[in-house]
């Protein structure tokens, strides 16, 4: 047996009881996004992960918490949370070592909240509070109480996530990168409509509903509707279906033909930018929508371009173009 094997444990020992398991929904791994640490963090897009497991023949909760920003945080620590039957709570010990932090708490259930009151290592009263638990996410909070004895000061808030972790949500940005603008099983839309005749750009193959100008066109405002809609919550999409598509099976000229092609590859640029951008939460929901989150418009966008890129391509060669 590995010491690794000996300090694991499948589950919580028995002589806990059920109702005082307070950290038995934490085992896995979750990805911190780092709202706050020694300061406001927002839109810094600063991340962590953490990663929780029964230990001890399952009488303790341990952790591993790794947030690494140069210049703003260092930690690679651990926490171990042990159930006390004497107390009926849970005690709790941190631990950095590449800072030297030591804090010990008593960790217990208030309300729908999981509250750890304790101390700093200086003696210093500090709470920290899991709030907003669902089985997919959590709200932490660390404060300390101010020497006025009243009120306390925000020390650090992390937003969790299961199952991502800083590599995994850095390879998923990075796929969705290529899904959007790449041509690995699907046609890249500037190979598309490189080079296409101006004067077949309007003509509709014998029963095809659609010439590659419509496609064209359809293919920009939905694109950009999407786009829109995900980082504008003013935005007004076009009346469906009719507001989709254009009112001629021609384009008016060689220059709305490239202008359209333009405005296309500008929105592209965009979500392509969007799903890079590590300040963006691609799990949250969108304040304005309905449920939808920003991978779900991404996924939305690359699945709309592979289907019409697919008819464009389709249209194209039929005509001869």
């Amino acid at each position: 047996m590995t010491m690794m094997q000996a300090l694991a444990a499948p589950g919580r020992a028995p002589e806990i009881p059920p109702e005082h398991d307070v950290y038995g929904w934490l085992i896995g791994s979750w990805h911190l996004d780092v709202v706050h640490y020694a300061g406001d963090l927002r839109g810094r897009g600063v991340e962590g992960e953490v990663h929780f497991g029964w230990v001890l023949e399952g009488r303790a909760v341990q952790d591993v918490w790794i947030m690494k920003a140069e210049g703003i945080v260092d930690t690679y620590g651990t926490t171990l949370r042990v159930w006390d039957a004497a107390l009926q709570a849970w005690r709790v010990t941190w631990v950095n070592p590449i800072t030297g932090r030591r804090d010990e708490l008593i960790g217990r259930r208030s309300g729908n909240d999981l509250v750890q009151i304790g101390t700093h290592a200086g003696g210093a009263l500090i709470r920290w509070i899991f709030s907003e638990i669902t089985d997919e996410s959590f709200r932490w909070t660390g404060e300390a109480l101010n020497p006025d004895g009243a009120t306390w000061k925000l020390e650090a808030e992390f937003h969790g996530r299961k199952g991502l972790t800083m590599n995994s949500d850095q390879s998923l940005r990075e796929q969705l990168q290529k899904l959007l603008d790449s041509d690995h099983a699907h046609v890249r839309f500037d190979e598309a409509v490189k080079d296409f005749p101006a004067a077949l750009r309007g003509k509709r193959p014998e029963g095809a509903p659609h010439s590659a100008w419509e496609l064209l066109e359809h293919l920009r405002i939905a694109q950009s509707d999407i786009l829109e809609f995900t980082r504008d919550p003013n935005h007004v999409s076009p009346a469906f279906p009719e507001g989709y598509w254009p009112s001629s099976a021609a384009p008016p000229s060689d220059e709305a033909w490239d202008a359209s092609v333009a405005a296309f590859r500008g929105d592209l640029r965009a979500l392509i930018e969007l799903a890079a951008d590590a300040s963006v939460d691609l799990h949250a929901r969108i304040p304005h929508g309905d449920g939808q989150t920003v991978l779900r418009q991404l996924l939305l966008t690359a699945d709309h371009n592979a289907y019409h890129l697919g008819q464009f391509m389709t249209v194209r060669r039929t005509v001869g173009a």
